[in-house]
């Protein structure tokens, strides 16, 4: 906590503005409650790959959709895992060998999220929650990833509209 307070005390320029905002960000990642964060949301993995396996052949409209959710909750649950080993400060083989893997598994997360999103949102105004229907799909397994896709997406422009925010107040800061 002494080197977010020395931070603060430090802000004399927009430059020092973004080193306050990452000696921030480091404190909350190297502290437990990141630990205890990223055990509940692991929950939401485990979840996508249970939903998924249960309803592997309940998806008519696109049999993708729980593959889908398969496939991003394994994924997840990996990148989790190789996280703490990427954040170590040794240069081991498993440090280079595990930055290298979550540098492939974001790519691949990105082109999955893309995927994912023509296969639930281009079957959402035909999806029909009928077993005897042709356009059928259990509606967990439709609404999960519909629900997890819109999250992601909301998520990704709250990160956008707040670096804005950052870069306009580092702007001013500096005028």
């Amino acid at each position: 906590m002494g080197s977010v307070r020395e931070a603060f005390g430090n802000m004399n320029s927009p430059k020092d503005v973004l080193s306050f905002v990452a000696v921030v960000f480091a404190a909350l990642f190297g502290s437990c409650a990141i630990l205890v964060l990223l055990a509940i949301l692991n929950i939401i993995p485990i979840a996508m790959i249970a939903v998924g396996a249960l309803h592997l052949h309940d998806c008519r409209i696109n049999p993708m959709i729980p593959i889908w959710l398969i496939v991003s909750g394994s994924t997840s649950l990996v990148q989790s895992a190789l996280s703490p080993i990427a954040k170590s400060e040794a240069a081991s083989c498993f440090t280079i060998l595990a930055r290298a893997l979550l540098g492939l598994l974001s790519l691949f997360h990105f082109v999955w999220l893309i995927l994912g999103s023509v296969w639930v949102y281009g079957a959402y105004g035909k999806v029909s929650y009928e077993p005897v229907s042709v356009d059928y799909c259990d509606k967990a397994t439709f609404l999960f990833p519909f629900i997890v896709l819109t999250i992601a997406y909301s998520l990704i422009a709250l990160l956008c509209v707040t670096l804005c925010c950052l870069c306009c107040c580092a702007c001013c800061i500096g005028k």
